[in-house]
């Protein structure tokens, strides 16, 4: 015998849920609205790390300075360790972007090189003796939380690898020697931009330029040594 389907059981209609549908402008304003906030947060955590040191300032003083309260607070960042790495990607993190490009977006050797030589002798680099972020703060942070030291090293490692990827450029182009493997040339290159780094926080006289300059000295082809 066969099986009217039309007369069996039908399965209840499903209610559709309707989904709030936001505006593509408003979604965009509402971003733009989070990231500012973020920002004033960061912007006001610098203000209070320069007045006050690293550990000092609170949450609430952070949260009144910029305008906002915990619960804006928390929106953004789990707690003060994350906030402290926002901070420092903050700081660092532009900085760094800074140093692994050229205008045309291509790594370039040389032009890392000056522009670090160039923002530590004006007394503009990232983190220095008399900005917001001190760099023995940053030492001593990293040194009592991992999480971030694990950040930190991951910015110079993302800012090492687009200096190895200039280098190579470099080399393939003839501007640099090319006897030396980029890798080593991009440990030379931290250990120099740290060392001026501290040098500086150390209040040791120290012209980043001229060992920024020699530095490209010893790494030209050897046509232009001779």
């Amino acid at each position: 015998m066969s099986i009217d389907v039309s007369k069996s059981k039908r399965a209840p209609k499903r209610i559709a849920r309707t989904r709030k549908v936001v505006p593509p402008k408003a979604a965009s304003q509402e971003t733009s609205d989070k990231e500012a906030t973020r920002e004033a947060l960061i912007l006001a955590g610098l203000e209070e790390i320069s007045e006050r040191g690293i550990d000092a300032p609170s949450l609430d003083a952070i949260c009144a300075r910029a305008g906002f309260t915990r619960g804006a607070f928390y929106v953004h960042f789990k707690d003060r360790e994350d906030f402290l790495v926002g901070v420092m990607d903050h700081v660092l993190g532009r900085f760094l972007e800074l140093l692994g490009s050229s205008g045309d977006g291509v790594s370039s050797t040389a032009n890392a090189v000056r522009l670090f030589a160039t923002a530590a002798d004006s007394g503009s680099a990232a983190v220095h003796a008399g900005g917001a972020l001190r760099f023995h703060h940053l030492m001593d942070a990293c040194h009592r939380s991992d999480t971030i030291g694990d950040r930190y090293r991951l910015l110079i490692a993302s800012a090492g690898a687009r200096f190895i990827e200039g280098v190579a450029a470099d080399q393939g182009a003839g501007a640099l020697r090319s006897d030396i493997e980029p890798r080593r040339l991009e440990g030379l290159a931290t250990a120099f931009a740290l060392g001026v780094t501290a040098m500086i926080e150390l209040g040791v006289p120290v012209h980043a330029g001229e060992i920024g300059e020699t530095l490209l000295a010893l790494l030209a082809p050897r046509h232009e040594r001779a």
